[in-house]
């Protein structure tokens, strides 16, 4: 059984609990039984719509192709999580324990040791490798 209860206000729950706790005492529920709900008019919100990014400038041209600077993500300690998800990858893919050796490329022993700043570019090592 789910029992949905929806309240406008504070007010409202507070006056909805007296009555619930008034036929608790009494025994008298007939003010409990449920109402059919009142059918409002929708309200309408206005809706903001995001205006898209303009797509990034070319870097260069090699052969015709235009090169497109790489996305910035956004690194924190989540970021680290997806560094983590790569290497594993390459340690499976390789056999070997590759992740260690990138590591210490930092100067670092665990990969929690090395600077924020420092994933994207462990990341970037991490993917050539995997796709080499």
């Amino acid at each position: 059984m789910k029992i949905v209860l929806e309240f406008e206000s504070l007010q409202d729950l507070e006056a909805e609990l007296t009555k619930w706790v008034k036929a608790k005492k009494t025994g008298d529920v007939s003010e409990l039984r449920a109402k059919p709900a009142e059918s409002k008019p929708a309200e309408s919100k206005p809706v903001t719509v995001p205006t898209p990014e303009p797509a990034p400038e070319p870097v260069e041209k090699v052969k015709g192709e235009e090169i497109m600077p790489a996305p910035v993500p956004q690194v924190d300690e989540s970021y680290r999580v997806e560094v983590r998800r790569v290497l594993a990858k390459l340690n499976k893919k390789t056999e070997t324990n590759t992740a260690t050796q990138l590591i210490r490329g930092f100067g670092v022993e665990k990969l929690t040791e090395v600077a924020l700043k420092d994933l994207p570019e462990l990341m970037r090592q991490a993917e050539e490798a995997l796709n080499a």
